[in-house]
């Protein structure tokens, strides 16, 4: 169980609490739980809408509020609340209440704000309310729906229109108009859309912490959420009302009783008793439920918080209920309403009659009769309602009931009341005591007093045939029988309690008539007779005797008062008649009677001859005996041998044997008086063997008892039996006693045999030859195949296996492709698949169990070399391709004649290109290559090999050239150059003329392109750059002569040998000009030579 918090006993007072104080108290009642709490009350307002937090309903008739449980929180400080209420809602720690008008109140906290401070102003209208743990809601009579919590009012669906409300947890549920339920959180966000869906016929509806409840048309109850409330018990029908608590819910079937389901932490599903019939609706609460009975009473259950559970003494005329965390809320009538108003309609006469009125109101109301209203002698009406007396006179009365209170009444009625006066015999009743047969018997009328009238029968005893009593109490008659009668009279007037008179007596007088004249009609000689006494009819009673023509044996007589007795002395046949006289008319005479006196018979003659033989005529015997009347002979116990009888009247045994055996018999010899047995008689009948059970089981299994077969012969004596001919399996065999086969073969096969019976008499009869086919089950003898073999290399391995009949072979698994298994357990073939092939190999014979082989792994591995295969250099690729200097790694294997892969084959790999040898790098299986072009690879395994071409391009630049146009260049003249790149091994990487940049160090150079022009004489270093690469060229650009220009430029490179060339005059003498010139020819020099080291790094 969860552990939730337990509030404190708190009375009204300690609402006087700080507020901060307070608040945090409250805080931690709403931690730890969403309390739930329901209101289901309707009185005439229709279906009744609950739901787990609590629901308002309108009641119909205006009311005083009623409460009580803790008011820590001053949930209870509506009673101080003035108006007439028609709804009640019970929240967490807060009361909400419908005010006739429209308004509504509330008293308690929501979460800590003032619940009455928090109802939206201006709210009017009010049809029906509900209120949760921290919110509350109103049902305005247009049909739309305000909700509210601390904070204001609530977002709720814009076009709702709804017919109930429900609150519980942070939810809401509407029943709108269609039919159908809706639901949505605090937000207005929608909730349970999935749950709701296609919902529909719903009459109410109620809402618990986290699950929610519909009542159907059909009075049925669809349930969801979680937490246990939503698991409707199988089978609920004829469900009237609903309610949800906290994780419980709760509904009232037909009969009035509660039907509970969920979490039962505290009681909240224990109902009580007084919950189970006569309930009208139910409310449930945080740990604790409420009901509302017809009578306008409220029982309560769950220990959580008993002064909650506990409804206040003398609580009545109550017609809507509420319950909250800890505390509960009652509406009853204000105006008088009955109650109880449905008194009995009738009453008895001389007993005590009791019935009382209730309605409700407040002030409680008081009762008197209406104007013109009867009552009974004894009975009258006191002010509390209680009609009540001993009625002392019959009749029909009519009366009506006042209630009235505050100047309001209410009348009951008229309601009809009849009395009954019980029949009683007056005393001194006194019928006639005598009369004759067949004369009129003199009348009597029986009175009671009874109202209304009685019936009257005869309760007890009898009157003479043709004397009655009729219903009206009349006894009259004609007597046609005789003799003394005793009887009592009833008198019933459909009351409680009957009347009954005293007992009469009533004598006729008549002549005899026999009424017993069966005796015995035998006895045995020397044997008291049981008496029997002869009976007659007649007033005063007859005297009995024999005609003097009557026999009567020996020792027997009859006496004046008819017993017939005595102890016969003589045996024979005896015949008399009975005469029976009383003076008065004619004497009665009996039947003719017989009498027979019999002897027991005994036995003269009883020892018959002891053997014979079947087929031959026994010697006859006569049994005799001595008796009276004369004995007849029977069989009394065994039997006689078959062929043979027994003659009843002779008592002669005769006839033809037709079976052997021993025959013990006893014959008895018995007439009317008794009879004689003889001892014990045995005839001994013997005959010849003959086979009756000759068809033993043709099958049988080695291992498995057989089932036991008995050979049967008949013959006496008991034959005995062999094996005559043949052999049985071993582990078999026949009891030479029984004729039963039986045993566990060992060894299978076909076995032929033929049994013999003999006793001695006759010769012995030879049975019918067999054949016993013994199965066995297969058990493996060979199943090691070889586990290792090659493609196209020949397979053959042979599986055998005993048993009988021989067992068949089967594959369990996969064999390699290639391979079989004949049904003779040859495993034969040539591999076509390289792989490894596991499986087993199955035994059977139709014999229980199959063997079941070893499971084998076969690997079958690639046949000889037939090519050599290259990977491709990527997947998918069809060509190889590498950079100069970089590794290009080989992958080769070998395959046989099927294209099976044959690893652990290293390749030998050499290289050349354009068919001449190389410098690549050959390690293993990994070739570098340095030069550019289309290389052959050619890798050898064995005697096979395969080429395949490697392109092989120049990486990326290293160095840079540049090449000039010209030698020499002059003042004002051009230079073209041309770049030659090449990479790192010297693979050139063509012309990068249009590629790189150039720049020069003088700034008066015009650069175009790859063309620069000289404006100035003078050395210029030209440089050309392509990323990272750079190379420079040393110009000296030479003046023009001034009487001979020239237009061909003269060019200085670092590698051209340096030249002085021919300077055209300038104003400067030679000598003056050459020493700077060669200082600047050998920084050009210099400048070269770094530019080349760079370019190469």
């Amino acid at each position: 169980m969860k552990k939730r918090f337990h509030p404190r006993s708190a009375t009204v007072a300690d609402s006087a609490a700080s507020p901060s104080g307070l608040r945090r108290h409250v805080r931690r009642l709403i931690a730890a739980s969403s309390a739930a709490a329901v209101l289901v009350a309707v009185a005439g307002f229709g279906a009744v809408t609950a739901n787990a937090q609590s629901v308002g309903v309108q009641t119909g008739n205006v009311g005083a509020p009623a409460g009580w449980g803790n008011s820590t929180y001053a949930q209870l400080n509506y009673l101080h609340s003035e108006g007439e209420f028609i709804a009640i809602a019970a929240g967490d720690l807060s009361s909400l209440l419908l005010r006739a008008d429209g308004t509504v109140t509330a008293s308690g906290v929501i979460e800590g704000t003032n619940a009455a401070t928090a109802i939206p102003a201006g709210l009017t209208g009010v049809t029906a309310i509900a209120a949760a743990d921290t919110h509350m809601v109103a049902l305005k009579s247009d049909g739309t729906v305000v909700a509210w919590n601390k904070n204001g009012e609530l977002p709720v669906p814009p076009t709702l229109r709804a017919t109930a409300i429900a609150a519980g947890g942070s939810r809401t549920l509407a029943l709108t108009t269609t039919g159908t339920v809706v639901a949505w959180e605090l937000d207005g966000t929608p909730t349970w859309v999935a749950e709701l869906s296609g919902l529909s016929g719903i009459t109410a509806i109620a809402a618990g912490k986290q699950h929610g409840l519909a009542l159907k048309s059909d009075s049925t109850v669809v349930a969801w959420g979680i937490g246990g409330g939503e698991s409707v018990p199988a089978g609920l029908t004829g469900v009237t009302s609903i309610a949800a608590g906290w994780e419980h819910s709760y509904a009232v079937n037909a009969t009035g009783g509660v039907v509970a389901w969920g979490g039962n932490y505290f009681g909240e599903t224990t109902i009580p008793l007084a919950a189970q019939s006569g309930v009208t609706a139910v409310a449930g609460g945080f740990h604790h439920a409420l009901a509302l009975k017809s009578d306008g009473t409220v029982v309560g259950w769950g220990t959580y918080d008993p002064a909650a559970a506990t409804p206040p003494a003398g609580l009545t005329g109550i017609t809507a209920i509420a319950a909250g965390r800890s505390h509960s809320m009652a509406l009853r009538s204000a105006h008088p309403d009955w109650v109880a108003q449905d008194p009995p309609a009738s009453a008895i006469g001389t007993q005590n009659f009791s019935y009382t009125f209730v309605a409700t109101g407040a002030p409680l109301p008081t009762y008197t009769l209406k104007a013109g209203s009867t009552l009974p002698s004894g009975v009258s009406l006191s002010s509390a309602g209680v009609l009540s007396g001993v009625p002392s006179a019959g009749g029909t009365f009519s009366y009506t009931v006042v209630a009235t209170n505050n100047g309001s009444s209410v009348e009951s009625g008229p309601h009809g009341l009849s009395v009954q006066m019980h029949p009683v015999f007056a005393f001194g009743n006194t019928p006639p005591a005598n009369g004759s047969i067949n004369t009129a018997l003199a009348s009597y009328q029986f009175t009671t007093g009874a109202v209304p009238a009685a019936t009257y029968n005869l309760a007890s005893g009898s009157l003479p045939s043709g004397v009655t009593i009729s219903t009206t109490g009349l006894l009259s008659g004609t007597p046609t029988t005789g003799g003394t009668f005793r009887y009592v009279v009833r008198a019933a007037n459909g009351g409680i309690q009957d009347g009954y008179s005293s007992e009469y007596t009533l004598t006729i007088v008549s002549g005899p008539a026999f009424a017993n004249q069966s005796p015995a009609t035998s006895t045995r000689i020397s044997v008291a007779y049981a008496p029997y006494t002869f009976t007659a009819g007649g007033t005063p009673v007859p005297t009995f005797a024999v005609t003097a023509e009557s026999q009567l044996p020996d020792g027997m007589s009859l006496s004046p008062f008819g017993v017939l007795s005595g102890t016969p002395t003589e045996t024979g046949d005896f015949s008399y008649t009975v005469v029976a006289s009383n003076g008065y008319g004619a004497d009665a005479v009996s039947l003719p009677k017989t009498l027979q006196v019999n002897s027991i018979p005994a036995l003269v003659d009883s020892t018959p001859p002891n053997s014979g033989r079947v087929g031959t005529a026994s010697d006859s015997y006569a049994f005799t005996a001595t008796g009276f009347p004369a004995p007849i002979f029977a069989v009394s116990s065994g039997v006689l041998p078959a062929g043979l009888t027994l003659d009843a009247a002779s008592g002669l045994l005769s006839g033809t044997p037709t079976a052997g055996g021993e025959f013990t018999f006893r014959v008895r010899a018995s007439n009317s008086a008794g009879g004689a047995t003889t001892p014990d008689r045995t005839v001994t009948i013997s005959q010849a063997p003959a086979f009756l059970a000759d068809s033993p089981p043709t099958t049988g299994q080695t291992g498995t008892a057989s089932t036991s077969y008995t050979f049967a012969a008949s013959g006496f004596p008991a034959p005995t039996f062999t094996v005559s001919s043949g052999t049985l399996p071993a582990g078999m065999n026949v009891d030479s006693a029984t004729g039963v086969l039986s045993g566990t073969p060992t060894a299978g096969g076909e076995f032929s045999y033929t049994v013999s019976a003999s006793n001695g008499v006759g010769p012995a009869v030879v049975g019918q030859s067999h054949t016993l086919v013994v199965s066995s089950a297969p058990s493996f003898t060979a199943d090691l195949p070889p586990l290792a073999t090659a493609v196209d290399a020949d397979y053959e391995y042979t599986f055998t296996a005993s048993g009988y009949p021989a067992p068949t072979f089967s594959v369990v698994g996969d064999v390699p492709g290639g391979l079989t298994l004949s049904a003779g357990g040859v495993l034969s073939g040539t591999p076509t698949t390289v792989g490894s092939f596991t499986f087993s190999v199955n035994a059977s014979n139709d014999v229980d169990p199959d063997a079941e082989g070893d499971e084998h792994t076969v690997v079958v591995g690639p046949g000889a070399l037939a090519a050599v295969v290259v990977a491709p250099q990527s997947p998918g690729s069809t060509t190889y391709a590498v950079a100069a200097g970089e590794p290009l790694t080989f992958t080769a294997t070998g395959q046989d004649a099927h294209g099976n892969t044959i690893a652990g084959l290293v390749p030998t790999l050499a290289t050349a290109q354009d068919d001449d040898a190389t410098t690549d790098l050959i390690d293993g299986d990994t070739v570098t290559f340095y030069q550019a072009g289309t290389h052959t690879v050619t890798l050898a395994i064995g005697g096979f090999s395969v080429s395949v071409p490697v392109t092989v391009h120049a990486t990326t630049l290293a160095t840079m050239t540049l090449i000039p146009n010209a030698t020499t260049v002059s003042q004002g003249g051009s230079l073209t150059l041309r770049v030659a790149g090449a990479d790192a091994f010297d693979n050139s990487l063509g012309d990068l003329s249009n590629q790189v940049t150039f720049a020069s160090d003088q700034p008066t150079d015009i650069i175009s392109g790859n063309t620069i022009t000289f404006p100035h004489a003078s050395p210029h270093v030209i440089t050309a750059t392509l990323g990272d690469i750079t190379a420079s060229i040393l110009v000296d650009v030479v003046p023009t002569p001034s009487d001979e220009p020239s237009d061909t430029p003269v060019v200085t490179t670092p590698a051209a040998t340096p030249v002085t060339p021919a300077l055209a005059s300038t104003g400067f003498s030679l000598g003056s000009m050459l020493l700077p010139g060669l200082g600047l020819l050998v920084l050009g020099l210099g400048l070269m030579a770094g530019i080349r080291r760079r370019s190469r790094a």
